[in-house]
């Protein structure tokens, strides 16, 4: 099924959606592309960031030289959604493999001060760390020149300090 990606549109402002962008290059022989991207980059964007990055897909695959965009979708708290995009240079120079998951804003303010809701509003970045099996979400924000941190645990749904 053939998908016209020009029309998507995400507006939710419920959830609170990551990005992670991995930057992979050719081996040494150029017959195949590393294990370990070459750069990982995370990022907290807004859904008007994310319905630009799903409508771009067509223009990614207009390229030409062997460039090519491919979207894979799954079913995720707000829906049925893509969720990795993955591009391809022309000339298969670079891949950049694109993992967006969604975090329930409700869940994250159930349990936050002041100060944690204020981190949440302003997070332009995180960290996931593992945790005597406990997934731990820092959140990292820019506000006024000062880098501010919050760390959530995903286990038991609290903030630590």
């Amino acid at each position: 099924m053939k998908r016209d990606y020009r029309n998507f549109e995400y507006t939710n402002e419920n959830y609170l959606i990551f990005r992670t962008i991995e930057t992979f290059s050719r081996t040494a022989s150029g017959k195949s592309w590393k294990n370990k991207p070459d750069k990982v980059e995370n990022e907290i964007i807004k859904p008007e960031h994310y319905t630009n990055y799903v409508t771009a897909i067509p223009f990614f695959n207009n390229w030409g030289d062997g460039a090519y965009c491919r979207a894979a979708f799954s079913y995720n708290a707000p829906g049925y959604l893509p969720t990795t995009i993955t591009t391809v240079s022309p000339y298969r120079e670079t891949k950049k493999i694109a993992r967006f998951w969604f975090f329930s804003k409700e869940k994250l303010l159930l349990n936050a001060g002041w100060r944690e809701k204020e981190i949440i509003e302003n997070a332009v970045s995180f960290s996931v760390e593992y945790v005597n099996d406990h997934k731990i979400i820092h959140f990292f924000t820019k506000d006024t020149g000062v880098t501010a941190c919050g760390s959530f645990d995903t286990a038991t749904n609290k903030w630590r300090g």
